[in-house]
């Protein structure tokens, strides 16, 4: 094994610092998408059931009712919300593995300088 030169973890951090720059971008886009289609379902989802209950006049209307059937209506919105979350989710835990990687490259060039010293 070649032991790791003072070089390699600066080219390594420079490499993770461009990476943690490139994944901040794409969680801020994942974030707003997030909340985009969060806020799509949920004005959809309200929408609908109130629509429901307008459109049910002089029939009796239980409120899991009028949940059901906005469910059974939005569940595309749903699903999308749901996987822009997810997709959220997965981007800030790529940028936290990226963050800890620079931690740890930090530790190990300061630990290579004392070594040198």
């Amino acid at each position: 094994r070649i032991p790791l030169s003072y070089d390699s973890i600066e080219n390594s951090m420079r490499d993770a610092l461009n990476r943690q720059k490139h994944l901040t971008d794409e969680y801020e886009a994942a974030c707003l998408s997030a909340a985009d289609s969060e806020a799509d379902f949920k004005g959809e989802f309200a929408a609908t059931r109130m629509s429901f209950r307008d459109n049910s006049a002089g029939q009796k209307v239980t409120e899991p009712t009028a949940e059901d059937f906005a469910t059974a209506e939005t569940l595309e919105l749903r699903r999308q919300s749901l996987r822009d979350a997810a997709i959220r989710t997965a981007k800030k835990r790529a940028l936290d593995t990226c963050d800890m990687q620079l931690e740890v490259l930090r530790s190990l060039m300061s630990s290579h300088r004392k070594a040198l010293e």
